[in-house]
């Protein structure tokens, strides 16, 4: 794994599964009561595995799963709730009010929230953006930390 630091940016690429350990425990450092984090990318770049992966890597028995039909999945983690979202098949701000993200967005815990692009104004803004971008052998992400 790869990673420069900056003052708000951390740049990793991601090769493996254990790539991601130094990235979990930068993200463990941010936690409080309250974290979200944007997922940011194209289709089939490592969103929702990149969810999956944290879960694991908080409890090793604990399985994630995709939220692209429910929209909205919770985990208890560790005294951890988590939640994560897929936004990709919402078109508009109603359908956003009806599943109920203004609400859970209020709660406390993870809250991982993928395509949050078309609804940027109507999101809080998050605390850690973090963008993918798929490479030949891996994933580049950029990582905008506003904590």
């Amino acid at each position: 794994m790869t990673t420069r630091f900056e003052k708000h940016n951390k740049y990793f690429v991601i090769s493996s599964e254990k790539s991601y350990v130094l990235l979990f425990k930068f993200l463990r450092k941010l936690y409080t009561t309250k974290l979200i984090v944007f997922l940011s990318g194209d289709i089939g770049v490592g969103k929702t595995t990149f969810v999956k992966y944290y879960i694991k890597s908080l409890n090793s028995n604990k399985n994630a799963y995709s939220p692209t039909f429910s929209l909205i999945n919770e985990y208890a983690v560790s005294n951890l709730k988590i939640y994560h979202y897929d936004l990709y098949r919402l078109n508009n701000y109603r359908e956003l009010q009806e599943i109920g993200v203004d609400y859970s967005l209020n709660l406390n815990g993870i809250h991982f929230v993928e395509w949050p692009n078309s609804f940027i104004t109507e999101l809080p803004s998050p605390d850690i953006h973090i963008n993918f971008q798929a490479l030949e052998y891996g994933t580049f992400l950029s990582i905008y930390n506003e904590l």
